[in-house]
């Protein structure tokens, strides 16, 4: 109930992204079946399934509540038939979990709001429609394969274990015949692509199967014919004809009868086509483009072909090559090169990365190339591990048997490649690097492969390609003196040549002679400078640039983040965007810029290096002035696109906001978090640039406008470095404020990341700070935070004492959210006391504040809060109610947390009325959200609530395993959860006899500040006396728990504690 410290997020539609929805599927073309992400749900009702059929098969349609009782139940209705199909919708709902938005109420009925990819009957409706746009362009391949990939997502008879009449009546018989035609149209276009032979067999079967069917014959007696099987294209026709006549007393149709005359008459159309099929499968790549101009290296590229493409079974070690040599040599383009042409030989797949081991830029770690590659593997953000030793274990296990090429390129060292390499001989790797990685060789085997600079004749037909045959031939000797001053390396090469196509009024010669000018040739055999030949080629191209074009490109290359987009650019600058784009394209054209994604570019390495060198030429001032105005820039967005999605967060400055014309307009908050997304990586590089650290300017105030998109991203890492670099500038100037905001950020991310120690000491230290400037309302802030880890702590007096020193600060402060949140966690912690009327005083109070502010996650909390206390009482179906509204309320805004701590409330409710499975259903839907929104608190929660419902079922094992990993994900003594956690596994001790272990666990309990946990310890220590055969210890703490559940209204306590005295016989047997 602490969980979010601050209560300072409004709760409204951008909260939809904190997590990502996960993608929800459904098959009718077999089994109904449901996934929701990479989860199945199992829908085990039958009137469910004919539910949720129904509406999958009117996708995006009203289904009045009339037509749908017809669906269900026919002419056999129950005796209040909308009520139930209203109960069915609300169990539907609670079983897709996450997804429950999707069913949509809309008078007079229902529908479902899920586009057509989401289930397979459109898919196969896409499918069959992109096939005839493919027929009528004559692209007879892409029509079968678009025919087969629709008919391949047919399981079965649709809708097979559907239990309705109606649908079997008049939805079943129509999509068999859909697929029925599917199947026609899908051998016809194999006979027109001359696959007559191979579809010979299936029609066999097919006729069997539907034996009146004539098109089918059709194609039989057809591709029997054009396999010169004449006699048994006419045995055929005989045998169809035979068959209708006496099955229905028809002749064939007209289609059959005049095939049959034409086979008769040797009819020449007859013949099978005379193309060959053909058609293959790409498999899905990360593998950039290949360059267009690639030339020559048939050696080099044979050499390292048969090195990646070995067979696993060639050799036990995993294949490792690595490409060395000079920058610019093209190790990148011979790399994507041979992976390119050997895709098929990888059908699991290719990944890259751009490990920028020689980039101005910092390099990749190795855990972030890893969190990377497990995303394109299908590993959810919130399950990659943040221990690197258990990323490198789960990549190895996700990779081990599959057939996966890696390009890792442009490597710093062994130590950056040697974490991403695969354990299973079936992967192979490519590496790029201007290092020999000797290491490699030595250590895992690697087969280094030195790339050198390309041949005369390679060189003059990579210029041939870009600058045009007739110059090239028409000044041969010029041609050579070009690829010579470009000293052979293809990446120079390609920059001299484009600069000679935009000048066609100049010679090759001209221009040869202008890279050779100042002797600067004498560069290339320098040692230990091996930029000195492309730096050539470079310094023509940017003496041909227009002085304001190069004013860019020199200040542009200061952007610290790995791309930008126009908008930066500008800031840099000081030029409008629309200048600036322009500006960019023209860099791109002249490829000193790479396109990157729509509106976005980067820089090839090398040439960020040059640009920086001449920037650098401007001075210190000149430089320090343009990042200045970029942080100018990403400040004031970052302020906008903060202000939209998270209006209610106190940040330490509003900040000016930038003119629309500088700036990224954005129609609603989709756009401004899109945009976020985008940049973050930008912004936390220049919060850490060390010129602006060094000279005190304030990216402090970046890094706290980002608050608010990290706690909902929960990008946790980015969040805490972006917070120690805040943190050290803003203490370099003296920033006080800013020192104390940017240690409760950390307090919180420490917070949320169980680390509680660490959160205690930030808090503290933050509480000082706000003391000293007189910053009441951080003060309060800063103590609802101490709050929250007191609470965790399970100090919920110290707690109390927290939010009740908070409420002053906060209200005489004016800050009303926060007061707000004080005064809801005030209320919780009085209820974990026992206080359960000033408790229900302060959460009624705080939900009507919320409501009036519209906090709508503060109010929906509140309402959780007094539902919980319901539950404690024994008023189940009331709580139920009040949670399942708020269940409701959690899933329209698509906030994934509050949605698995309410399914985990109900599965608590519906275990504590005895209904044991019900409770690991929901847990389980619990569980996953949970998972999916990486809460751990909330995982813990719903592992304790599966175990103790397990334990109800008699479950011993599955108990304990889930008890155990719930103790697992926290330090001993701490968390809500944990006392709950002890007891359960004292009550797995009892059971297997374990009495000595179960006493001492159940006592770590017993003088809990909780009365409701003293009374179950009490109540658990009373088993374990009886089953040690000591009645009088039993006895003595059964009437305990029987005491502390009667003074506190613990009702299912206190029920238990009764049971156990009326099996004492201290009870009679009808006593309540």
């Amino acid at each position: 109930m602490f969980r979010d410290v601050s209560g300072d997020l409004r709760d409204d539609r951008a909260a939809n992204h904190d997590v990502g929805q996960p993608e929800v599927t459904f098959g009718l073309l077999g089994p109904l079946t449901v996934s929701v992400g990479d989860v199945p749900v199992i829908v085990g009702a039958a009137k469910m399934r004919a539910l949720l059929a129904s509406l999958l098969l009117r996708r995006g349609e009203v289904l009045s509540v009339d037509s749908l009782v017809e669906r269900l139940w026919g002419d056999d209705l129950p005796s209040d038939a909308r009520n139930a199909v209203q109960t069915y919708i609300r169990r539907l709902r609670t079983l897709l979990g996450t997804a429950r938005s999707i069913i949509v109420t809309s008078p007079p009925g229902y529908y479902i709001d899920v586009p057509p990819s989401a289930v397979d009957i459109d898919r196969f409706r896409a499918h069959v429609q992109l096939a005839g746009s493919a027929q009528a362009r004559g692209d007879i391949e892409a029509e079968v394969r678009e025919l087969r990939a629709g008919l391949a997502l047919w399981r079965g008879t649709p809708l097979s274990d559907v239990s309705s009449e109606s649908l079997h009546r008049d939805e079943q018989p129509l999509l068999i015949e859909e697929r029925l035609q599917a199947l026609e149209r899908r051998i016809d276009a194999d006979l027109r692509a001359g696959r007559q032979v191979e579809v010979i067999a299936e029609l066999r079967a097919l006729t069997t199967e539907f034996p009146l069917r004539e098109r089918l014959w059709h194609h039989l007696i057809l591709a029997l014919y054009r396999s010169h099987r004449q006699a048994e294209a006419l045995n055929a026709f005989r045998d169809v004809s035979a068959l209708l006549r006496e099955e229905l007393g028809v002749d064939p149709c007209g289609e059959l009868t005049q095939l049959h005359h034409r086979i008769l008459t040797a009819d020449p159309s007859l013949h099978p086509p005379s193309h060959a099929a053909a058609g293959s499968w790409v498999a899905p790549s990360q593998l950039p483009p290949e360059v267009n101009d690639f030339v020559g290296r048939a050696e080099l590229v044979d050499r390292v072909t048969s090195q990646v493409a070995r067979p696993p079974q060639a050799s036990g070690g995993l294949p490792l090559v690595v490409l060395s040599g000079p920058p610019g040599v093209g190790k990148t383009e011979l790399a994507l090169h041979v992976a390119h042409r050997l895709r098929n030989d990888f059908p699991d797949g290719q990944l890259f990365v751009n490990l920028r081991g020689f980039s101005s830029d910092a390099s990749v770690r190795p855990e972030e190339a890893l969190s990377g590659f497990l995303s394109a593997l299908g590993a959810p953000a919130n399950r990659v591990p943040h221990n690197p030793d258990q990323q490198r274990a789960l990549f190895r296990s996700m990779l081990a048997g599959r057939r996966v090429l890696l390009v890792l390129d442009n490597a710093g060292s062994p130590e950056q490649v040697r974490p991403l390499l695969p354990g299973s001989p079936s992967c192979s790797v490519i590496v790029t690097s201007r290092d020999n990685l000797s290491g490699l060789s030595a250590v895992n085997g690697a087969h280094r492969v030195p790339v050198d600079p390309v041949t005369a004749l390679e060189a003059e037909a990579l210029l041939s390609r870009i600058i045009g045959a007739d110059r090239i031939d028409s000044e041969p000797q010029a041609v050579a003196k070009l690829a010579t001053a470009c000293g052979f390396l293809p990446l120079a090469l390609r920059i001299a040549a484009s600069n000679v196509a935009a000048a066609p009024g100049q010679t090759i010669a001209g221009h040869a002679e202008d890279l050779r000018s100042d002797d600067r040739l004498v560069a290339l055999t320098i040692d230990g400078d091996d930029q000195a030949s492309v730096r050539i080629a470079f310094d023509h191209s940017y003496r041909e640039l227009e002085p304001e074009t190069a004013r860019l490109f020199r200040l542009v290359s200061l952007a610290p983040g790995p791309d930008f987009d126009r908008y930066t650019a500008a800031s840099l600058a000081g030029v409008s965007p629309a200048v600036a784009r322009r500006t960019l394209s023209r860099l791109a054209m002249a490829n000193l810029v790479q396109h990157h994604g729509s509106d976005r570019y980067r820089f090839h390495d090398l040439i960020r290096e040059y640009a920086t060198a001449q920037a650098s030429h401007d001075g210190p001032e000149a430089c320090l002035a343009a990042l200045r105005r970029l942080l100018d820039y990403y400040l004031c967005t970052c302020e906008a696109a903060s202000q939209l999605l998270y209006p209610d967060l106190p940040r330490l400055r509003k900040a000016e906001q930038a003119a629309a014309s500088v700036r990224p307009s954005w129609t609603d908050s989709l756009e401004a978090l899109d945009w976020l997304e985008k940049e973050v990586m930008n912004l936390v590089s220049i919060i850490r640039e060390p010129a602006l650290q060094e000279c005190g300017a304030p990216v402090w105030l970046l890094a706290d406008s980002l608050l608010g998109f990290f706690i909902r991203q929960r990008q946790d890492s980015a969040w805490l470095t972006t917070l120690q670099s805040a943190l050290a500038a803003a203490e370099r100037v003296g920033d006080r404020t800013a020192t104390a905001a940017l240690q409760r950020g950390r307090g919180r991310l420490h917070f949320r990341r169980n680390e509680f120690a660490d959160s205690l000491a930030c808090y503290r230290r933050s509480v000082e700070i706000s003391r000293e400037i007189g910053d009441r309302a951080g003060e309060g802030r800063d103590l609802i935070g101490l709050g929250s880890v007191a609470f965790e702590m399970q100090d919920y007096l110290e707690a109390a004492r927290y939010m009740e020193e908070a409420l002053p600060l906060l209200r005489d402060s004016g800050h009303r959210e926060g007061g707000t949140t004080a005064l809801m966690n005030l209320g919780i912690a009085l209820l974990m006391l026992g206080d359960a009327d000033r408790g229900v005083k302060c959460l009624t109070g705080s939900r009507s504040l919320a409501e009036e502010l519209n906090l709508r996650n503060l109010s929906h909390r509140a309402t959780a809060g007094l539902a919980m206390l319901q539950s404690w009482r024994g008023a189940f179906d009331e709580a139920a109610k009040e949670f399942e509204s708020v269940l409701d309320s959690w899933t329209e805004l698509g906030y994934v947390e509050g949605q698995a701590e309410t399914l985990r409330n109900l599965a608590e409710v519906r275990l504590e009325s005895g209904h044991a499975e019900e409770a690991i259903d929901l847990a389980q839907q619990s569980l996953g959200l949970a998972e999916q929104a990486d809460a751990k608190w909330m995982v813990m929660g719903a592992h304790v609530t599966l175990g103790e419902a397990h334990l109800a079922l008699g479950d011993v094992e599955a108990a304990h395993e889930r008890l155990t990993i719930a103790a697992s994900l926290t330090a001993p003594g701490c968390g809500y959860w944990y006392p709950y956690t002890v007891l359960g596994l004292a009550g797995c001790r009892r059971i297997t006899g374990d009495h000595e272990g179960a006493v001492g666990l159940a006592r770590e309990v017993v003088e809990n500040q909780r009365p409701r946990l003293r009374a179950r310890a009490h109540a658990e220590l009373a088993r374990i006396a009886s089953a040690l055969g000591n009645d009088a210890e039993a006895v003595d703490h059964a009437r305990l728990a029987c005491d502390i559940s009667g003074a506190y209204g613990y009702r299912p306590e206190g029920e238990r504690a009764r049971g156990i005295l009326r099996e004492l016989h201290e009870l009679p047997p009808s006593d309540t």
